[in-house]
């Protein structure tokens, strides 16, 4: 993730690691916090995923 935002930031060439086929979401604070305290007040059972909007 760093040499990724280094790369961003000075305008070099992005750095593709293995095949591509990974990816990466961001998101902000607040909306994580809010994710969470809405899957501890809820009914889901099993892995949930806060992270990506798949």
């Amino acid at each position: 993730m760093s040499n990724f935002v280094v790369q961003a930031l000075q305008g070099q060439p992005l750095t593709v690691y293995g095949e591509g086929q990974q990816t990466r979401s961001f998101c902000y604070v607040s909306d994580l916090v809010e994710g969470l305290m809405r899957l501890m007040n809820g009914n889901q059972i099993g892995p949930v995923n806060l992270g990506n909007p798949g």
